[in-house]
C-alpha cells in the first residue's frame, strides 16, 4: 500500500505544479522561483543571534528529554552523527520559533500548491568526522549521507537552520541545482531509479561515486555554507548529500521536513478544485 501511495503522489504533485499560484509576497515569490529553478534558496540572517541562543536553550532541554526517553540516535561511521528526531513533538516555545514558523509554512504552501498546516517532523543533527568509515556495498550500508541521493520521487521541501558557521571543513550539505527536474541530465535513468526505489531495491536511491557521471553535472554542485542564523530551503527531490568532515569539522543544524505526502488532503484539494486558489 505504501508503495502505491508513493507512486500516486509522483503524479499528483506534478499535476498540481502545472497550475502555478499567484504570490503576493515578493520574498516568498523569490524563494519559490529559486526552488523551481535551482532546487534551493539561502535566506541570510533568517534568525538573529538572540533568537539562535533561545533556540539553543530549547535544544538543551530537548536533548535531556531525548536521553531520558531513549530517543536520541548516535552513529560513528564515516561521519559521527547525533540526531534527535522528535523536536516538533516536544512543543517547546523556544523551538516553536522554528518548527512552527509561519513564514516557513507559507513558503511550503506555495511550494507544494496546497495548504500546509504543520511540518512533518523536525530534527536536530550534529555531525563530526567519524572513526569507522564504511566500505561495504551500497545495499549493505547503515548510513547514506556521503552519497548523493534523493528523498522522494516527487517534490519535497526541507529547511535547515545553521546553528554554527559552516565552511568547507565542516562537510557542508551539497545539492545539485536543477536536478529535481526530471529532464535534468539523464531523464530515463532517473525515472528508472525512481521506480526501482519504490518497487524493487530501496538502496537504488543512492548514487555510487562511479555512477555520479551519469546523473550529475559537477559544475551544478552547490556547497551550502553559511553563518549562524542562515536558513536554507531545499527541494530534496534533487540529488543531495553531506560529504565527510575534516578532523576539525563540525556541522550543527536544525531540520524541518515538510513532505506534505498524506493522500487524503491531496485528493480532497484536487476533487474540490481548492488547490487552484490556495
Amino acid at each position: 500500500m505504501k508503495k502505491i501511495k508513493i507512486f500516486i503522489m509522483f503524479f499528483l504533485k506534478r499535476f498540481v505544479s502545472l497550475f502555478p499560484k499567484k504570490i503576493e509576497n515578493d520574498e516568498i515569490k523569490k524563494i519559490i522561483k529559486s526552488l523551481e529553478n535551482n532546487s534551493f534558496y539561502c535566506y541570510k540572517n533568517f534568525f538573529t543571534s538572540d533568537q539562535i541562543e533561545k533556540i539553543r536553550k530549547g535544544l538543551i532541554l530537548a536533548e535531556e528529554k531525548s536521553i531520558n526517553d531513549g530517543d536520541i540516535v548516535k552513529k560513528d561511521l564515516t561521519n559521527k552523527k547525533k540526531r534527535i528526531s522528535n523536536i516538533a513533538e516536544m512543543n517547546l516555545e523556544s523551538l516553536n520559533l522554528y518548527t512552527k514558523n509561519n513564514f516557513i509554512l507559507e513558503v511550503s504552501k506555495y511550494f507544494h500548491g496546497i495548504e500546509v498546516k504543520s511540518v512533518t517532523k523536525s530534527t536536530y543533527e550534529v555531525k563530526e568526522q567519524g572513526n569507522n568509515p564504511e566500505n561495504s556495498p551500497l545495499k549493505d550500508r547503515k548510513d547514506d549521507t556521503i552519497f548523493f541521493h534523493f528523498d522522494r520521487p516527487y517534490k519535497v521541501l526541507k529547511t535547515f537552520l545553521i546553528l554554527e558557521d559552516i565552511s568547507d571543513k565542516d562537510g557542508p550539505f551539497q545539492v545539485v541545482q536543477g536536478s529535481h527536474k526530471i529532464r535534468y541530465k539523464s531523464p530515463l535513468k532517473k525515472i528508472v531509479r525512481y521506480l526501482s526505489k519504490i518497487f524493487f531495491f530501496r538502496h537504488h536511491y543512492l548514487l555510487s561515486k562511479e555512477d555520479e557521471k551519469y546523473f550529475i553535472n559537477k559544475e551544478d554542485i552547490v556547497y551550502c555554507k553559511g553563518n549562524k542564523g542562515d536558513l536554507y530551503f531545499v527541494n530534496t527531490e534533487a540529488w543531495h548529500c553531506g560529504r565527510p568532515l575534516s578532523a576539525s569539522g563540525k556541522r550543527e543544524v536544525l531540520w524541518n521536513y515538510i513532505y506534505s505526502d498524506s493522500l487524503t488532503p491531496w485528493i480532497k484539494n484536487i476533487v474540490t478544485g481548492k488547490f487552484l486558489k490556495i
